[in-house]
């Protein structure tokens, strides 16, 4: 890592680039870092009979509403749920934090932090945003840099969790900072009063909240949420791949356009995405939702009871915004000019073209298996799409 000081107050720093990063981003075999896995344990205070409870009501409460196509409001997130939660949901949710690192790391502007990186966890849970930062941080390669994270919920219980694992994980030391604030981000006006008595954020995280509030919430939040991030921060959102995590990207897609943000990932042009401006077109998931492998996690004692945690891939569409225009196309275009860069899929032996939905012979670029551009007389205005 390369560090530049300018004077004696501002330092400079060099981001790992994407290869130098990449193979860092996974944990070792898919499992669950033994110290994150020991703080879960080590918080834990229900009883095994509670716990499994609690597992299948949350389960029966996600699969009863309606497939996310209302919020989920009014949640009575007890302690036996908080405990149910953290085993079931944080462990895969840990990664969300790692792919937007990923993905990034694809752009020089976007991850052009100072020393210190100010996060903001919108919504934040039991603390699957915190923990994969902080441990993705705690490599020797990104050791220079010192995290100042404040985590919001309305949940002071979540807040204690949150802290309770990072504590017994071992990241909360040096000048790594931890704040668990009591705000409910659905009430614009608290919201607003956080946001203002703070400075400018770096990253601004929103994974699995969207979903658990109204449209006329998450409008207002993104009629201000720009105005308190820095001129190369990015917002980060990560919504279940269910419907209703497809409409809040959609509605946050058109919302951003009046508000100088740019749509960073996954694709360039979403505000005129054909699945939602041509409904004859056949029903079927959008490509941007993104699937990523199981983190293994060995079972919890619990009073001398064993709860499994749940081993389902994370399933998350991805979609990052920022003000200073970047897209993960740009740093791609100077090192290979002679290349079209868009949003491209290949499906069996064919490649959709988006949104066009039509089949076209192209010359595909190809690194390490991965299509990354194409070189074709392309139609009008057709996308690419790649796979990070």
């Amino acid at each position: 890592m390369q560090i530049k000081s300018i004077n004696a107050k501002i330092i400079v720093m060099t981001f790992p680039s994407y290869d130098e990063i990449n193979p860092f981003l996974m944990p070792t075999n898919n499992t669950l870092p033994d110290n994150i896995r020991r703080g879960i344990k080590n918080c834990l205070a229900s009883s095994y009979e509670d716990i499994e409870i609690a597992r299948g009501d949350l389960e029966n409460l996600f699969r009863n509403n309606g497939d996310y196509l209302t919020p989920l409001v009014g949640i009575n997130y007890t302690l036996p749920l908080i405990d149910a939660y953290t085993i079931d949901y944080l462990p895969r949710n840990f990664l969300i934090p790692r792919i937007a690192m990923r993905a990034l790391s694809l752009n020089r502007r976007t991850v052009s932090f100072g020393s210190e990186i100010r996060v903001l966890d919108c919504g934040a849970g039991t603390g699957a945003v915190a923990l994969g930062l902080f441990d993705l941080f705690s490599i020797p390669l990104l050791s220079n840099y010192n995290l100042k994270f404040y985590a919001l919920d309305v949940n002071i219980n979540k807040l204690e969790r949150q802290r309770c694992i990072l504590q017994n994980a071992g990241f909360l030391h040096g000048e790594n900072y931890f704040q668990g604030v009591q705000v409910d981000i659905s009430n614009i006006d608290s919201f607003r009063t956080f946001l203002s008595s703070q400075s400018e954020w770096d990253l601004i995280f929103f994974a699995n909240s969207l979903s658990e509030i109204g449209v006329d919430s998450y409008r207002n939040i993104f009629g201000i949420l720009h105005h308190y991030l820095a001129e190369n921060g990015s917002i980060i959102i990560a919504e279940p791949a269910q419907d209703r995590g497809k409409v809040i990207i959609h509605k946050i897609a058109d919302l951003i356009v009046s508000q100088g943000l740019t749509t960073y990932y996954p694709c360039n042009n979403v505000t005129s995405c054909a699945y939602r401006t041509a409904p004859y077109l056949p029903h079927r998931k959008c490509w941007q939702w993104g699937e990523y492998p199981e983190i293994a996690v060995h079972p919890f004692n619990i009073y001398g009871r064993t709860v499994v945690s749940s081993q389902r891939p994370l399933e998350i569409s991805r979609f990052i915004l920022n003000k200073c225009g970047a897209t993960i196309f740009d740093d791609l275009k100077v090192e290979n000019p002679e290349l079209s860069w868009g949003i491209v899929r290949k499906r069996g032996n064919q490649h959709e073209v988006c949104p066009q939905i039509r089949r076209v012979n192209l010359q595909i670029w190809y690194k390490d298996g991965t299509i990354l551009g194409w070189k074709a007389q392309p139609p009008n205005n057709v996308m690419i799409e790649i796979e990070i």
